[in-house]
């Protein structure tokens, strides 16, 4: 019950539809961590928040265990917004995700990445945001003023799972990389595709999928590791 007495929604949500497909068992105690999921192959764990909140649990559970870690990114958020007389509406967010955005949550995990014992699954999701409107005074007890708005979030609803992207080698990460990519590459060619071209960068060169061979006109000039330096003709 102490696990889950702060468990949103979205995150019971999930757990839920994955110990069903897996046919797992829910909130197991694994040598005195509880874990969200455990089946005879793995145990899953749902991170709809942050992942560095992870870290610790992972540097524990991964020498001896496979482990799988689900992350939900949105892309499609739907806002429904409760006002003070009861009346609601709902609305599209313009803010959305995509596979990219991991990155900046992968920035604390790098050191995992490639370990045998651990797989990234990342799911698309449809989410209904909730909010409900307050009233001044509610407004004003709010401490940091960057903080106070006219509302508060109550919770999160998952609407719809859509595609899920797993990774567990080198070669997933690659597969995000652009097609046609040159052997010697920059942060330029990245940019074509992702806004979050340097953290990936980053992060790939943090967990030694592609590594630094030079430097150009105050670029860094990477190649995915283990594949020669040349320039391909």
């Amino acid at each position: 019950m102490i696990n889950t007495f702060f468990e949103s929604e979205l995150h019971k949500s999930i757990k839920i539809l994955y110990a069903h497909t897996e046919n797992g068992q829910m909130e197991v105690e694994v040598e005195g961590k509880i874990c969200d999921i455990v089946t005879d192959k793995r145990i899953i764990e749902i991170q709809t928040g942050s992942l560095d909140k992870l870290k610790n649990k992972l540097e524990f559970l991964l020498p001896t265990y496979s482990v799988t870690v689900v992350h939900p990114i949105v892309t499609k958020k739907y806002i429904k917004t409760t006002f003070l007389d009861g009346k609601n509406t709902q609305r599209i967010s313009p803010k959305k995700q995509n596979i990219y955005h991991i990155f900046k949550e992968l920035t604390a995990l790098y050191p995992f990445l490639l370990h045998p014992n651990f797989t990234l699954e990342i799911i698309e999701t449809e989410i209904i945001e909730e909010r409900k409107k307050i009233t001044p005074e509610e407004k004003k007890l709010v401490k940091n003023k960057k903080l106070r708005k006219d509302w508060i979030k109550t919770g999160k609803q998952l609407k719809k799972i859509g595609k899920k992207y797993t990774f567990a080698s080198a070669a997933d990460y690659i597969n995000l990389l652009p097609k046609n990519l040159p052997l010697q590459f920059s942060s330029n060619h990245i940019k074509k595709i992702t806004k979050e071209a340097n953290c990936m960068l980053w992060v790939l060169k943090k967990a030694q999928i592609i590594e630094v061979i030079g430097k150009e006109k105050n670029r860094y000039i990477y190649k995915i590791k283990g594949l020669p330096q040349e320039v391909a003709p």
